[in-house]
Order: structure tokens, then C-alpha cells, then sequence
């Protein structure tokens, strides 16, 4: 309509509301992709989709549909891992995404993790390349060291490998493994996983590539400040999973947690989210519903202030939730 027929006044309200609605239909995607520079030199994004199944299986199809979903609203990290049983599933979603032009495979960046049974060097290289293979790569962009347990050998499809004894392998021997995945270019950075202060300065003795990241629990009711500073000091990269306690400690019942939801016009689980972001830390969340998948997205057009931080260190109370003595028998964190 001509613009005479307007006020300057509804003129500049008609055209902000325009650019609201551009903004938002458009602008999502880029705050998806907000990275962080690894200690490699690779960009990773801090906002992953997780893959791991839970306690309840999903059905099958249900987290390649999720996958598709997640890079869909923007999603560019996926967290995968051996031990989660859908990288088949998950690796034919990737393939459709790909083929449907949506999102190329540079755009996107895959993390797997190298499961405690395949700790030896001979199993190290074999274990990746079915981990490649299943998800239809030509190479990952992160592969980690799932648990520093190694757990004796039984085959690449890790049957009943929870329940093997303890291997005696080391540390160092996988990771000299590992880093000859860099060196052939199956994989561009390696990092390890649930690893503490002591056992990052003993690899940190021998790698001749440094871990690029460290992926551990964490969230406001286990928040590990001195392992994010020491790892931080080291140009390690932190990521958290379980970042809303996966659900057993009800952090999206927390009073503060809830008071702030209501200020910024948010649900909870997108407070915790920014929560992780504003500490730096990349962090993966899940679900199987398109909805929240959706909703957890929309975290990167706030930001929590300083003091707001400060509060959210009081909620500290040490609960962890991922115990490996309750499932690997080993009391790695007592």
C-alpha cells in the first residue's frame, strides 16, 4: 500500500514487524551453527543432537526421523556412539538429508565414540570404520574414547560387552590408535569421554595430538568447575550431556530454574541449555518428540546475565546421574 496512507509512526511499526517475521523465519539456522574453534582447528557447533537411546529403547525409525527433524530446525552436531545400537538407522537418515540437498556433509559435524571393548590398537581402527560405514561417512568429524575402562574384546557388534572383565590395555596404547585415525584422515579430531582431572594429565604426558574435548555430565546440579577450568586451561573443549539430569533430578522443577523460564519467556529445558552455552560448553540434547526437538533450538536469541551465572553456581549439589559402578562395575567417580 503507499506509504502516504500510513503515519511515520506505523510506517517504522509496520516495517519492524516485517523484519520480525523475517528475522525469526530465517535466522534460526545461523544461530544453530554457533561454534567454538577446537584445539585441531575444527569449528564445532555448540548446540548437538543426541543419539543415545535411553533406559527405553526407542522404536525403529524413530531417531532417524528425530535426526531429521534436529537438521531440519538447524541442528549441524550429532552425538553418536557404537554402544547406542542406531548408527545404521541414524547413518540412513544422514544419507537422505545429504541426497535431498537440505544440508551438505560439510555443513555438518559428527561426533562417535569408540566403545570400552575396542580399547585395543588392533580393535581401535576396525571398531571406526564400522562406525563409518554404518553412518554412510567418509570420515568423522570427532571420535571419542567413551570411557577410560577397557573391557575385554568380543566382536565389532559389541555383544554383551557390558558385561566383559576388565582388559589389561592402556590408556596409552588406545590413544596412539587413535591418533593414527587423524593421521590416515578417518577422523579430524579426537577427544575422550567421563575423563577426570588425573587420568587428562597422564594423556597429557604422552598424545602427541591433544584431546580436543572432554564430554561429561554436567549441569547446574553437577556443575565440575574445577575439571571445566583445568580442561579449559589445557585449550580442551568441554560438552555436557544429561544437561537436564535426564530427567531423575527434576531440574525443570527448580524454583530459579522456573523464575527465569518466566522472565525471558522460555520453558526450562531452554534456560538449562543457555545455561551450558554461557559457560562455553557445547552441550547435546535429545528427545523423540518434533516439538521439543523444535523448541530446543530456540536458545541462541537470549543470553543470561553475569549475576544470573553467580545464582546458578549455588544450585551445586554434586548429583550425578550417570554412575558407571550401577552398569560397568566400576567405581570410576568415587
Amino acid at each position: 500500500e503507499p506509504l502516504e496512507r500510513f503515519s511515520s509512526k506505523q510506517w517504522y511499526q509496520r516495517r519492524v514487524r516485517g523484519f520480525k517475521r523475517l528475522f525469526y523465519s530465517t535466522s534460526l539456522h545461523f544461530f544453530v551453527m554457533a561454534t567454538a574453534t577446537l584445539n585441531s582447528g575444527h569449528q564445532i557447533p555448540l548446540l548437538a543432537f543426541g543419539c543415545w537411546p535411553g533406559l527405553t529403547p526407542a522404536q525403529p525409525g524413530q531417531f532417524g526421523a528425530a535426526v531429521k527433524v534436529a537438521v531440519e530446525n538447524g541442528i549441524r552436531h550429532i552425538d553418536e556412539a557404537a554402544i547406542y545400537g542406531n548408527e545404521v538407522e541414524v547413518g540412513s537418515a544422514l544419507h537422505d538429508l545429504f541426497e535431498s540437498g537440505k544440508v551438505k556433509r560439510e555443513e555438518m559435524f559428527i561426533t562417535s565414540k569408540l566403545w570400552n571393548s575396542c580399547h585395543r590398537k588392533e580393535h581401535v581402527r576396525e571398531s571406526c570404520l564400522k562406525t563409518i560405514k554404518d553412518l554412510q561417512l567418509n570420515y568423522l568429524d570427532l571420535y571419542l574414547i567413551h570411557w577410560p575402562h577397557p573391557q575385554k574384546f568380543t566382536d565389532y557388534a559389541l555383544t554383551n560387552s557390558f558385561h566383559q572383565p576388565w582388559d589389561h590395555v592402556s590408556l596409552q596404547e588406545t590413544w596412539g590408535a587413535m591418533e593414527a585415525l587423524v593421521e590416515e584422515g578417518l577422523v579430524r579430531s579426537i577427544g575422550v569421554s567421563n575423563f577426570n582431572v588425573q587420568l587428562i594429565r597422564d594423556l597429557w604426558t604422552y598424545a602427541k595430538i591433544k584431546p580436543a574435548v572432554n564430554q561429561v555430565e554436567l549441569h547446574p546440579y553437577l556443575q565440575q568447575q574445577r575439571l571445566v577450568n583445568e580442561c579449559t586451561k589445557l585449550g580442551m573443549h568441554m560438552t555436557a550431556y544429561c544437561p537436564f539430569g535426564n530427567g531423575r533430578l527434576a531440574l525443570d522443577k527448580d524454583h530459579y530454574v522456573q523464575d527465569l523460564a518466566k522472565k525471558y519467556g522460555k520453558n526450562p529445558v531452554q534456560i538449562l541449555l543457555r545455561w551450558s552455552l554461557e559457560r562455553k560448553i557445547s552441550v547435546i540434547t535429545k528427545s523423540l518428540s518434533d516439538g521439543h526437538i523444535i523448541e530446543n533450538c530456540k536458545i541462541f536469541d537470549f543470553s543470561l546475565t553475569a549475576d544470573e551465572m553467580m545464582q546458578f553456581s549455588k544450585l551445586e549439589r554434586n548429583s550425578r546421574i550417570c554412575q558407571p559402578n550401577d552398569f560397568l562395575f566400576i567405581p570410576l567417580f568415587d
